[in-house]
């Protein structure tokens, strides 16, 4: 059994001195990882960890026969699925250190043309796309998924057998970053993403002609933001999950209708070559930055992680 204490504030700074030198730059480095596994978590994506994009959106509109909450999907539905493996660099073996930045970045297709701007959805709250960490159980851990796993959620039997089936839990699912609790049921304010994704400045909606990356920047002054990269970093696993306040259009949204990019898309390891998105899009991928030495926060305390 392996443990790691982290140490931030007024102890770090002292060590700053010893790690650094009290009038030498600061160490950084950067730990740039692409997407280990990357799925499409939905009840209907029948070859997990084969899918060449992810539409994240969230409840079914309320037009939709029989209506939510009663239609059997979870509330906040279209989830992708990544983890990464990321290298601690060697030096962070033995000198203490600070995120001092992180996102993750994603493409969409160039046939994209939801709004970023499009306004609330009708239960009043912001239509945006965001990112949580992703928790683990009862069945699966974050150790020993693949992306390959039977999907866990939704109804109780699959909504395709029986639509009036409750919603329930899933595993994995999105944390709350107050909270910590499951929110793939709430689509209300009440919910804390750990970021946003933003698209490129760039990106019109209907008029791309290559696809585009969406980032998603932490706030790593946030203690538990950075409390989980740091532990990411120790452990080399790190797992997200991307999803929206978009609705859903069942016409739409699933990759083979009449214009699939009216929600928003994770372009996954397997949509690389697929002409159809655009030429440039990458996997998925998390960038962090760390500073050895560097203070994070006003006030000393300790964090225990196994």
């Amino acid at each position: 059994m392996k443990y790691r204490f982290f140490r931030s504030a007024t102890a770090l700074a002292a060590l700053a001195v010893l790690a650094t030198g009290s009038t030498a730059a600061p160490l950084t480095d950067t730990v740039d990882t692409l997407a280990d596994s990357d799925r499409w978590y939905y009840p209907f994506n029948f070859t997990p960890g084969f899918r060449a994009d992810g539409p994240v959106f969230a409840f079914f509109p309320s037009q939709q026969t029989p209506s939510p909450p009663f239609f059997g999907f979870n509330t906040r539905d279209g989830e992708v699925v990544l983890q990464f493996k990321p290298t601690l660099p060697a030096q962070a073996q033995s000198l203490p250190f600070t995120v001092t930045s992180a996102r993750l970045e994603w493409y969409d297709a160039q046939t994209a043309s939801w709004d970023p701007n499009v306004g609330n959805h009708e239960l009043g709250e912001p239509q945006r796309i965001e990112v949580f960490a992703a928790g683990f159980g009862p069945t699966y851990s974050e150790n020993a998924w693949t992306g390959g796993e039977t999907y866990i959620g939704g109804g109780d039997p699959p909504p395709a057998i029986n639509p009036f089936t409750p919603q329930r839990d899933r595993d994995p699912y999105p944390r709350d970053l107050v909270t910590d609790a499951h929110v793939e049921n709430d689509v209300s304010a009440a919910v804390t993403p750990w970021a946003l994704g933003v698209p490129d400045a760039g990106y019109i909606p209907g008029a791309m002609t290559d696809a585009f990356v969406v980032t998603a920047d932490f706030d790593v002054n946030d203690a538990t933001i950075q409390n989980k990269l740091q532990a990411d970093l120790y452990n080399e696993l790190s797992t997200w999950i991307v999803t929206s306040t978009f609705y859903a259009d069942p016409a739409n949204s699933s990759g083979g209708g009449v214009n699939a990019g009216l929600n928003p898309r994770v372009l996954m390891t397997e949509a690389v070559g697929v002409s159809g998105y655009g030429a440039s899009q990458q996997p998925p991928r998390l960038v962090i930055e760390i500073e050895y030495g560097a203070p994070v926060a006003a006030a000393e305390n300790w964090a225990l992680y196994q």
